[in-house]
């Protein structure tokens, strides 16, 4: 009585070790999953930001590109023409003003323009050289306006003046440019960062795949206990009722399902199979091959040296 409450309790501390640990391992799936959607979305942005880095750069390339080809197209005859006008439209002055504040003249009039323009050789390096420039976050706000409404302010200057029209254009181009350029430095500085937090990531990933590959194995052991804990008293019944060998072919089914029919015949007899038991009537039923016999030794020791020791031989069913 006491070894059957000493296994119930046994069996239960298991079963509870068993469900514990599947508790953890969904605790650990579920960790898994959210980790593994943090991993996935930190590649698709580093994948992003590299795809935006080639598309901006080659952006910037023809915007750069544009720009050039554009100041060269401004030249001494068309900035004479664009002098002559007396009376030119508030978008054109609007146009030359922001040409003298990227050029940083002290004095954005369109009359200092037209004084600069007359100086072409010092005009045209001072635009070149901010080309390749990055302009300032405050200088951009003011100019940006040229570069909301490019479309409007060429149809405005179309008829007008020519030169109005290329420096419009580069004035777009020239913000369009340094846009991008500030763009593709972001992304550049958010490339590692990206890169880093990913690889952390993978870190975690590997480790969470551990655990749950560990906690798995530990499952699969207890369970494997478990059921060899169920299967014991059979065997163990097996063990000790294999009263006859299997090599006369009296009894060749299985050892645990003899213990098995041995335990229903015990709560009922006519639940035992009729193959199973000995046939009574058999002649050959109590050979010495069909029947273990166990040999004693029995020594009897008195006064007299005649009392010697003889051997018996007994069985019982």
């Amino acid at each position: 009585m006491e070894n059957q409450i000493q296994d119930e309790y046994t069996l239960s501390l298991e079963k509870s070790d068993y469900i514990q640990l599947e508790a953890e391992l969904h605790k650990v799936q579920k960790t898994l999953k959210v980790e593994t959607k943090r991993l996935v979305r930190l590649t698709s942005q580093l994948q992003l930001t590299r795809q935006q880095i080639e598309l901006y750069s080659k952006e910037a390339e023809k915007a750069l590109e544009e720009l050039k080809d554009t100041n060269w197209r401004i030249t001494k005859e068309l900035c004479g023409e664009l002098r002559k006008i007396t009376n030119p439209s508030r978008t054109l002055v609007d146009v030359c003003e922001k040409i003298m504040l990227i050029l940083d003249q002290t004095e954005n009039t369109f009359q200092n323009f037209k004084t600069l323009t007359k100086s072409f050789s010092l005009f045209k390096t001072l635009m070149s050289s901010k080309q390749s420039q990055n302009l300032s976050d405050t200088l951009i706000n003011n100019i940006l306006p040229i570069w909301k409404n490019q479309t409007l302010v060429q149809a405005k200057l179309y008829k007008i003046s020519k030169c109005g029209c290329l420096l419009a254009k580069w004035v777009n181009l020239l913000v369009e440019y340094n846009l991008k350029t500030e763009t593709i430095n972001s992304s550049k500085r958010r490339e590692p960062v990206l890169d880093q937090k990913i690889k952390a990531s993978n870190i975690i990933v590997s480790g969470i795949e551990r655990q749950m590959e560990n906690i798995k194995e530990m499952l699969s052991i207890k369970k494997h206990d478990f059921e060899n804990r169920l299967d014991m008293p059979h065997e163990e019944f097996t063990a000790k009722f294999n009263f006859f060998g299997n090599d006369d072919g009296y009894f060749r089914e299985d050892t645990r399902k003899m213990g098995r029919q041995s335990i229903l015949s015990e709560l009922n007899p006519n639940l035992m199979s009729k193959t199973a038991f000995p046939n009574l009537s058999d002649p050959h039923l109590y050979d010495e091959n069909s029947i273990k016999m166990i040999g004693h030794n029995i020594k009897y020791e008195g006064k007299y040296d005649d009392a010697g020791c003889f051997s018996i031989k007994f069985f019982c069913l």
